[in-house]
């Protein structure tokens, strides 16, 4: 409601209607959007998710810790919600180190709160790191507590790596993995039960290692650029410019070509 928003928000809808198609990276960024401007319904679209290219995979040869994030440290990632989750996990006799790959504002916040919650020696803060995909084959699962995703490309760069993924099922988390397979599902309103969920993780070395390998063979398929870039590409050359005649085109999500 800031007067930015408002300026970004005009733009937005003065802008987006007149350009000749438009990608989006999850049907749920699509769905957002045609709310939020109108119009944008009737323009060419298509969901092309968000992919990475990994050169190579690290060996998960041990563990450097238990758990890691990787974000900016700012109020929508709400990590505060993950040091709680660990504080009760602590509670039922568990105790997980966590890292939290980031910087940003909150920073300060959530080490005093580490402190009050008695896990300070559990928590790191690692900072930004340009080293972030090296860094994560030596941990045993990777953690999301964010409010608001279009399509997180951590989350991506994690089941890369073969990291079993916990996540809010929030704006298209859901469209990354299916509960149960390449990864799982806690709520963010429930520190208690999140933690439950993540003990029952955690302490199953054989379902850890079963999620970490569907993880991987999802970014395989649906992730990778080497699959998800040639279909980026047709779609962007065979978008005619609008002074052509075209019938709104509205496709799902695009899979492997």
């Amino acid at each position: 409601g800031s007067r930015e928003y408002r300026a970004i928000a005009d733009m937005e809808r003065r802008i987006l209607p007149m350009v000749d198609g438009i990608v989006y990276v999850s049907e749920a960024a699509r769905t957002g959007m045609v709310k939020h401007v109108g119009g944008l319904d009737r323009i060419p679209s298509a969901v092309i998710r968000n992919f990475v290219a990994l050169s190579s995979t690290a060996t998960r040869a041990g563990t450097s810790g238990d758990l890691v994030t990787v974000g900016g440290l700012e109020l929508a990632k709400n990590h505060e919600y993950m040091l709680h989750i660990l504080h009760s996990a602590n509670k039922s006799g568990h105790r997980y180190t966590l890292d939290l790959i980031g910087d940003g504002p909150c920073r300060r916040p959530l080490e005093r709160l580490s402190e009050s919650l008695g896990i300070e020696s559990q928590v790191r803060f690692l900072g930004a790191r340009s080293d972030v995909r090296s860094l994560l084959p030596h941990y045993k699962a990777y953690v999301h507590t964010s409010v608001r995703e279009s399509l997180c490309m951590a989350i991506i760069e994690a089941m890369a790596c073969e990291l079993p993924v916990v996540a809010g099922a929030v704006g298209g988390i859901p469209e990354l993995f299916e509960p149960g397979q390449e990864g799982m599902v806690w709520p963010l309103d429930d520190p208690d039960e999140a933690a439950r969920i993540l003990i029952e993780l955690l302490e199953d070395e054989v379902a850890l290692k079963n999620i970490g390998a569907r993880a991987r063979e999802r970014y395989e398929s649906c992730f990778d650029a080497a699959v998800v870039g040639p279909v980026l590409e047709r779609i962007l050359l065979g978008v005619p410019p609008r002074s052509s005649p075209l019938d709104p085109v509205a496709q799902g999500p695009v899979g492997p070509p």
